[in-house]
């Protein structure tokens, strides 16, 4: 007889189990329980877990999975690595930018386990923000345990007899639930594993809180290489700067393979896949309303725009689809509103929008945020210096670049001929950094769609272009330290000087020139004309004369040339 007390089960309550039988379904698996104390810590464990974090859920349904066909390089990767009875590495990271499908990947893994190598399958996680059970670091190891003991041969008494000694496990810290329901259970289970099984804990940066995360990894990394738990883990996450860092530590650094889901030709061919394959599909579910579409729908060449625009990014693609395919609605009308520019295309991408929203709202100041969104748009590199560019402190510059690290990519810069006396005064340039999606930096340019977080593209590059003048005239000032000066590059130049005066008002630009000018004429007549020693100065003399050129080719009338 099960008696409850205060509600569902499942639910959190507590209840009393006596006589009889009691049987639990799990999608594919069956436990019953059996007597009245034969499993009664698994019975306890399981009303103190998330049943909603397992990869066949309820709540899950129906659980996104890799398209057919697509993915296959990745995946084989993964499914090799699970069935190595001797691999290199113990876990293994699955990272990419936002909406790149790890979680796809994930749930297909894990239902290829279930189904032909069920083996290799010791259990699974899905963090998601914002969801009840599914948010938080604490119920992670005692739902893998749970999962362990129901799978795994032998582990089930071992797990059932650690919670009857001590029902209160599942309450217990991180650490102390990963020893005593998983590590403990594993040293007192016989007989020992043919197969080193593996867990899957998708989405980690979804789980609240950046220390926790931290916490988890270095938990994993514990029970590998010091308690030496019979285990492997899969971890998919976004390359959030705190999760990168941690793997980048011994010992996880030295026991994880790493594979990244980056914007490369086999995903575009993916998504192109994809987005055919879906087409075709509304298209045959409306075949009344389509009748007479000329063929092929959508063209070839706006399908290969939705790939560029894709940049890699599933969730990109998905999000058309589900606009064009939307019930009671015209595909051929939806298809024009999300392809053409306008307030009703903002409306489509209201999924997207709503990951980059919560992406970006995670920082606490966005003002700073904005600031440096621009300036990366305007100059695409980290010139050393750029935060007195962008007026934010250095660590706040840091600090942005690690809320953001999800959504760009940092390339660093091998740069021919390369001055040392240069680099001695400058330092060396920075990393080139773009942005991982077209889509984030059409949606931060739209204040329809972003909001406070919407760049102001225009003045942004007056303001570029006024500091690029701040920095020259100031370089005239021979009395002056230099050394913190932010750097012009020729690449960082050309953008402010180029696209600068089409920002900008005449009279200012005028303006900026007088000061040129005289800053250039007052340094002719000095001493310091005959003794120039800093090659940083006789660099900026050059942009000077550039600048003063470069202008005067764009005004119409023009602006005179200085005369030496």
């Amino acid at each position: 007889m099960l008696r409850s007390v205060g509600g569902t089960f499942g639910s959190g309550n507590s209840y009393t189990i006596s006589g009889g039988t009691f049987n639990e379904v799990h999608g594919n698996y069956q436990v019953n329980f059996s007597g009245q104390l034969q499993d009664a810590g698994l019975i306890a464990l399981s009303q103190a877990i998330s049943h909603a974090a397992m990869y066949d859920s309820a709540e899950r349904y129906p659980a996104g999975h890799c398209h057919p066909g697509t993915r296959k390089d990745v995946i084989n990767t993964i499914m090799d690595w699970t069935k190595d009875p001797n691999p290199s590495y113990d876990t293994v990271w699955l990272y990419g930018p936002a909406g790149a499908g790890k979680s796809a990947i994930m749930q297909t893994i894990a239902e290829l386990l279930q189904k032909l190598h069920r083996q290799c399958y010791a259990g699974s996680f899905f963090f998601a923000s914002g969801k009840s059970g599914r948010d938080q670091g604490v119920l992670l190891f005692s739902t893998l345990a749970y999962q362990i003991a129901i799978y795994l041969p032998g582990m089930r008494e071992a797990v059932n007899n650690a919670m009857s000694a001590d029902i209160t496990l599942p309450t217990k810290s991180f650490e102390t639930q990963l020893n005593s329901l998983i590590i403990e259970p594993f040293m007192n289970c016989t007989p020992a594993l043919s197969h080193t099984p593996t867990v899957l804990i998708d989405g980690l940066d979804e789980c609240h809180g950046h220390e926790t995360q931290r916490a988890i990894l270095n938990l994993i990394a514990h029970a590998k290489t010091v308690a030496g738990v019979p285990l492997r883990f899969l971890i998919a996450s976004r390359p959030e700067f705190w999760i990168r860092n941690t793997f980048d530590r011994q010992p996880l650094f030295g026991i994880t393979k790493r594979l990244e889901l980056s914007d490369s030709p086999q995903a575009s061919l993916d998504i192109k896949k994809y987005l055919e394959d879906g087409f075709a599909d509304i298209y045959n579910k409306n075949l009344d309303i389509m009748t007479g579409t000329e063929q092929p729908w959508p063209p070839t060449i706006l399908i290969d725009r939705f790939v560029y625009e894709a940049s890699g990014q599933f969730i990109y693609a998905s999000t058309v689809l589900k606009f064009v395919g939307a019930e009671f609605c015209d595909p051929r009308r939806q298809l024009d509103i999300i392809s053409n520019p306008g307030p009703l295309q903002a409306s489509a991408f209201s999924d997207l929008d709503q990951l980059y929203t919560k992406i970006l709202s995670a920082y606490p100041r966005p003002g700073p945020l904005v600031r440096v969104l621009g300036g990366l748009i305007v100059v695409k590199s980290v010139p050393n210096g750029l935060e007195k560019w962008l007026d934010v402190e250095q660590s706040e510059l840091n600090m942005v670049l690690r809320a953001i690290s999800s959504l760009v990519v940092q390339k660093h810069r091998e740069i021919e001929d390369w001055d040392e006396d240069l680099e001695a005064v400058y330092g060396r340039p920075g990393p080139r950094i773009s942005f991982c999606h077209l889509s984030f930096v059409q949606f931060i340019l739209d204040s329809d769609r972003s909001g406070k977080f919407a760049v102001k593209l225009p003045s942004v590059h007056e303001s570029f272009f006024h500091r690029c003048f701040d920095l020259i005239i100031g370089s005239f000032d021979v009395g002056k330290d230099h050394r913190d000066d932010p750097v012009v590059h020729d690449d960082m130049w050309d953008v402010v000087i180029l696209d600068g005066p089409r920002y900008a008002r005449y009279t200012e630009v005028a303006r900026r020139l007088d000061d040129l000018r005289l800053a250039m004429q007052t340094f002719s007549t000095s001493e310091h004309w005959t003794t120039i020693k800093s090659k940083h100065l006789l660099r900026n003399i050059s942009y000077a004369r550039n600048a003063l050129e470069t202008i005067h080719n764009f005004y119409s009338p023009p602006v005179p040339l200085m005369t030496s």
